[in-house]
């Protein structure tokens, strides 16, 4: 559903003009990728004739930025979302290891290959992106310097 006022741009009317108009209070329903609006535009050179088409871009507001993840990094289970955060723990002598925690996450939307983390994490966290099955909590880990795994061109379907 589309807020109260929708600001459309309408261009490709055929001669090149751009406009743009505040849809007022009026609903839009999506239905199969399709916005149904109705606008009423001024035509004072009767320009615009029946039956002819424009290209129109809905103005969304940004969103805020978000913190992502590669998706492989979430464990999607019954309990809940998780993945394991790595921590930095001081040693007694000094020197520091690095160290796992499973945290819960809310997921939001998950697009090529990175999912949008809602709660659960601030930037900068690192996580685990591969090889989350051997780990348990509190296991110590090392940063590879590998490149991350591609991509699959066919995700699977969930």
């Amino acid at each position: 559903m589309l807020g109260v006022f929708t600001i459309l741009k309408i261009t490709d009317w055929g001669w090149g003009d751009t406009r743009i108009l505040v849809l007022g209070a009026t609903s839009a329903a999506l239905l199969a990728a399709f916005i149904h609006r109705q606008a009423t535009i001024a035509n004072p050179d009767h320009i615009l004739k029946p039956g002819m088409f424009a290209t129109t871009t809905v103005v969304l507001p940004d969103k805020p930025p978000v913190v992502t993840i590669p998706e492989t990094a979430v464990d999607y289970t019954l309990y809940g979302d998780s993945v394991y955060l790595i921590t930095e723990k001081k040693e007694e002598d000094g020197k520091t290891s690095l160290t796992v925690a499973r945290t819960f996450v809310q997921t939001g939307n998950r697009i090529n290959g990175r999912a949008e983390i809602l709660k659960g994490l601030k930037p900068g966290d690192r996580v685990v992106a591969v090889g989350q099955l051997k780990l348990q909590p509190g296991a110590a880990v090392t940063i590879s310097t590998d490149p991350l795994p591609a991509i699959p061109a066919n995700p699977p379907r969930y």
